[in-house]
């Protein structure tokens, strides 16, 4: 059946009011959550801000590949939303929170990404939403039972991730315990980070590698580890090689090696990912930065400094407000940064250790339970 056999497009145009009221755009939504809001009145409210939701509506987001969904409640009811938001009042017989499930289901938005249109942002219209299946829905006693199956299991990945958040406070909150932090003052004399390294650099430049330059992979070539989505995901995205004697030539020096650290320079700046034993032989493109690490700083100790404290700094010397950069390596190696002696170090690192462990056995909780909702969600609505 379509969904619109389930529902009707609705939602109302705001009607003049006086005083002020919440504006919620797409871009204030969250993972189904409202995070922030624009206060607003009638007469400089934007002329997108045109969207009132009744009790038992949805909103969800039209534009391509955007999964945001609302369920009108107590507290957002009397908000006004954007037009980048479709409004949906289900039938009679036909349950608000097991409509609320589909909207967030990869059927609709397989179906709902298809049926998108526009020349410049894509999005579903009225027309392609009348095109989007539904499975035949059962009697409303099961979709409520479907319905309270699916809360629990939100509950119970909401309750998992606030735990590892936790841990991840913990991390935070041990690191100043111990060392302090520059609000309150380090405990320990700054020096030089280039003092900590035995090297650091930034990618060749963009026209030291052409595309003409890649050859297909075979055991005499080099990954090319590049742009941001290989610190991103954790794992080096793209198959672009270069030939063993192009490297022996003029790429040696860039050559990555397990437990350097990999940095993103543009766009996403300073995502950090420390390699491992399993990484190709490589070098790293433009838009990253290389980083080998001395004995003298424990690489538990650095991460967390990177993330409390360095990149803070680092970010006053970031420029171009159209695409950012970090600085060159010089300027970050001339940081001064804290530095313990190591047995301090060592001893901060066990802490963290002892804590990732339980952070992973809760990741691992935390994807079990993920499955059981996409196999959930597979089995309800395909």
């Amino acid at each position: 059946m379509k969904l619109l056999d389930i529902c009707d497009i609705s939602g109302k145009s705001v009607k003049k009011f006086y005083g002020q009221k919440k504006y919620i755009a797409t871009g204030d939504v969250i993972d189904n959550s409202i995070f922030q809001y624009t206060v607003v009145t009638y007469d400089n409210k934007p002329s997108r801000a045109n969207v009132e939701i009744s009790e038992n509506e949805l909103l969800f987001a039209k534009m391509l590949n955007t999964k945001k969904v609302i369920i009108a409640d107590k507290d957002n009811i009397n908000n006004i939303y954007s037009t980048g938001f479709c409004c949906l009042k289900p039938k009679e017989n036909v349950n608000n929170e097991y409509l609320y499930y589909f909207l967030n289901s990869e059927s609709f938005n397989k179906q709902k990404n298809k049926n998108c249109s526009g020349a410049t942002q894509k999005a579903i219209t009225n027309e392609g939403l009348g095109k989007i299946m539904i499975n035949s829905i059962p009697t409303i006693n099961e979709q409520i039972k479907i319905v309270s199956k699916l809360k629990k299991l939100d509950c119970l990945i909401s309750n998992k991730i606030k735990q590892i958040n936790k841990l991840n406070e913990l991390i935070k909150s041990q690191f100043v315990e111990m060392f302090g932090n520059k609000q309150d003052g380090f405990k320990y004399n700054l020096i030089e980070f280039n003092e900590c390294t035995d090297s650091m650099l930034k990618g060749p430049f963009g026209s030291d590698i052409k595309k003409s330059l890649y050859v297909p992979k075979s055991d005499d070539t080099y990954k090319v580890y590049i742009q941001i989505n290989a610190i991103q995901q954790d794992e080096s995205l793209g198959n672009y090689y270069i030939s063993k004697e192009y490297f022996d030539s003029k790429m040696h020096k860039f050559e990555l090696k397990p437990k350097d650290y990999i940095v993103t320079c543009d766009g996403t700046l300073g995502k950090l990912l420390r390699l491992d034993n399993e990484m190709e032989r490589g070098i790293i493109s433009a838009s990253l930065l290389k980083i080998t690490l001395n004995n003298k700083i424990n690489y538990k100790y650095f991460e967390e400094l990177w993330k409390q404290y360095m990149l803070g700094e680092l970010s006053h010397d970031i420029r171009n407000a159209c695409l950012t950069h970090l600085p060159s390596a010089k300027i970050i190696g001339l940081l001064m940064i804290p530095l313990p002696p190591i047995d301090i170090q060592n001893k901060y690192a066990a802490i963290v250790e002892q804590i990732d462990k339980q952070k992973f056995e809760f990741e691992k909780q935390l994807e079990k339970l993920k499955e059981l909702q996409s196999a959930l969600m597979q089995e309800y609505f395909g």
